[in-house]
């Protein structure tokens, strides 16, 4: 007799791996971590659960009372959304009730699990001795998605040109904010007023990055992704865009060309304070997937080196993406598995750098120094002069950044009513 182990059956959603404002927008199905059957109306499982309350006014919302901060949100809420009769959340298409319910639950899900697969263990919520599950609600008419103590919110706003940016289905912006709840869990107990700024900054950089990492996990996206660029992913792509709202238009862009010699004077914003990172830590990414490629015999090293050329000579870029393209046609699967590799990676080195950043006194000069802990622990050593060089092309841990020279607003994670907390 056989007592081979039988893998269980997933719970199954289909996604955008990019907003469908981007322009081409196909659904991929993707299995979450909970079993078939375990998902329930909402939906809801065992972490979370989504409310669609479309009349609603954000958590915190300018005049709210103390009672409006918190959940559980009891005003108008739309149907909440069965499986369908085989136990899964795939039968629903884009524009039908419910769909955007299931994208929305989908998205904060799957970058959970993306995460906890790598930690290899649960991350408790930072609210959990309040609030066992996470709310996740749908909104309208409200142009932000945010997590605060115990929710997260996704609205939506009409364009210039009248199309929709509806941020519940927009994986990025979810992804992101989930980002921001597992550092909030890393972080544990410390008050949010005993955090330094430069950590708020740190914050944003890695949500945008926890987020990048889980948009990773899309197979059809990955070939959507080095079939677009045939493996050169230095420019304008769908990588390196966060949080599409059209074709040409999007929050950030990872490539930035922000540096810290542009914060010397002072910053007014961690979002804007965070892009030399975002930056630095895209450019490291990049750099780690051509060395695997170059590991692995998949470029000839001379194109690794006319690529790193290219980055400081433009006019060399068209020539650099055609011998990609050659050699991408020629194994596909093997930019394929490198560009995962590279994902891992950089997932594990973030890993590290949460568990080692001490909130009360981080700084963006000890980040060189932290990056090397991790690699020298975790790879070996192999990995810290492609990142050091990285950072000190963007002046990280060569420049302090100046003052902020305005307080914390209510876009702010670090003082504002989302981590205001019941006691």
């Amino acid at each position: 007799m056989s007592y081979a182990r039988v893998r269980p059956e997933r719970t199954r959603v289909r996604l955008f791996p990019q907003s469908p404002g981007a322009g081409e927008a196909r659904l991929e199905t993707v299995e979450l971590f909970p079993r078939r059957g375990m998902v329930g109306t909402g939906p809801e499982d065992d972490r979370m659960y989504v409310t669609e309350a479309p009349d609603k006014r954000p958590y915190g919302e300018v005049g709210s009372q103390w009672r409006d901060l918190f959940p559980p949100y009891r005003g108008k809420a739309g149907i909440a959304v069965a499986p369908g009769p085989d136990g899964h959340f795939d039968h629903l298409r884009p524009g039908e009730a419910g769909f955007r319910q299931v994208h929305l639950y989908g998205c904060a899900r799957m970058a959970l699990d993306i995460w906890e697969g790598y930690l290899d263990e649960r991350i408790p919520w930072h609210f959990e001795r309040h609030f066992p599950k996470l709310e996740v609600l749908a909104l309208r008419g409200w142009d932000n998605a945010h997590i605060g103590y115990g929710y997260l919110e996704a609205g939506d706003y009409q364009l210039e040109d009248g199309t929709l940016a509806d941020y519940a289905l927009d994986f990025d912006v979810v992804a992101h904010e989930i980002g921001h709840a597992i550092m909030m869990s890393f972080a544990g107990q410390v008050p949010f007023s005993r955090r330094t700024a430069e950590y708020g900054a740190f914050h944003e950089a890695s949500a945008d990055w926890a987020a990048l990492v889980a948009s990773l996990h899309f197979e059809q996206a990955v070939a959507g992704l080095l079939g677009t660029t045939g493996g050169y992913l230095e420019g304008f792509n769908q990588l390196t865009r966060f949080g599409e709202l059209s074709p040409n238009r999007q929050i950030r862009l990872a490539n930035n060309t922000r540096t810290m010699w542009d914060f010397r004077d002072g910053w007014d914003s961690e979002h804007d304070l965070a892009l030399p990172l975002i930056a630095a830590l895209f450019d490291a990414f990049v750099q780690i997937y051509k060395a695997i490629l170059v590991r692995e015999g998949v470029i000839p090293r001379g194109l690794a080196r006319l690529a790193e050329q290219a980055e400081a000579e433009p006019p060399l870029r068209p020539e650099v993406s055609r011998h990609f393209a050659h050699w991408h046609a020629r194994r596909p699967e093997a930019f394929h598995d490198a560009l995962a590799e590279a994902r891992d990676v950089a997932a594990l080195m973030l890993v590290g750098v949460w568990d080692l950043a001490d909130p009360r006194d981080f700084s963006f000069a000890q980040l060189p120094e932290l990056l090397r802990e991790v690699d020298w622990r975790d790879f070996e050593g192999e990995l810290y002069p492609i990142v050091r060089g990285c950072l000190g092309k963007r002046g990280i841990g060569l420049v302090r950044p100046g003052p902020r020279l305005r307080p914390p607003d209510e876009s702010s994670h670090v003082h504002s009513v989302r981590t205001v907390m019941p006691d």
